[in-house]
């Protein structure tokens, strides 16, 4: 069984770890395409990403120093969906083994993977790299043998697996969506 949720567009970059193992199953196509948003000035940046300047200054800081802090993804990742969970009450080992991260930088992320913070997104107007053709295969293959896949992603991250999933069906604004899939996540781990 597999349950996949999407990444985060917010970080918490306090925890730092010193490693670089474990990475990401795809990390050298993730290093293919990572150095054509970071060659991008910080113009390109602000008119890639419609962000203020503070923020693209921000984005483009962290797209130039990329890779010279490592985070386990789950702790990294701050939205709404990750707000809702608790870490220290989870057994690791079954979290890594189970909940899959969908991303558009790295493809496939365990939870305890380490990654780098950048932004990019597979809804994101660019001609740059194509994204979604580079991903597709990658990530419908590697669900193609599981028993069950539990979608707890946006339709932004899902769309790339072909085979059926057990779906849920939650209401409300993109805020309380997110908090929704971070609390069925939650109730999910708890009950394994």
């Amino acid at each position: 069984m597999k349950i996949i949720i999407g990444p985060a567009k917010t970080f918490n970059l306090e925890n730092v770890v010193e490693s670089t193992t474990p990475r990401p199953k795809y990390i050298m196509t993730a290093k293919e395409i990572f150095p054509k948003f970071k060659a991008l000035s910080l113009e390109e940046h602000k008119e890639l990403y419609g962000l203020s300047d503070k923020k693209t200054q921000e984005v483009y800081d962290m797209h130039q120093d990329h890779g010279k802090k490592l985070y386990y993804a789950i702790e990294m990742y701050a939205g709404h969906v990750y707000k809702e969970l608790k870490l220290d009450e989870y057994d690791k080992e079954w979290l890594n083994e189970h909940v899959v991260i969908i991303d558009s930088l790295y493809g496939i992320i365990k939870p305890y993977d380490l990654i780098a913070p950048y932004r990019l997104y597979f809804n994101l107007k660019q001609d740059i790299v194509d994204l979604k053709e580079i991903w597709a295969d990658k990530i419908n293959d590697y669900f193609k043998d599981e028993d069950e896949v539990i979608n707890l992603a946006s339709k932004e991250y899902s769309q790339f697996i072909k085979r059926e999933m057990t779906e849920f069906e939650f209401e409300g604004t993109n805020f309380k969506l997110k908090e929704a899939r971070g609390k069925k996540l939650h109730e999910l781990i708890k009950k394994k």
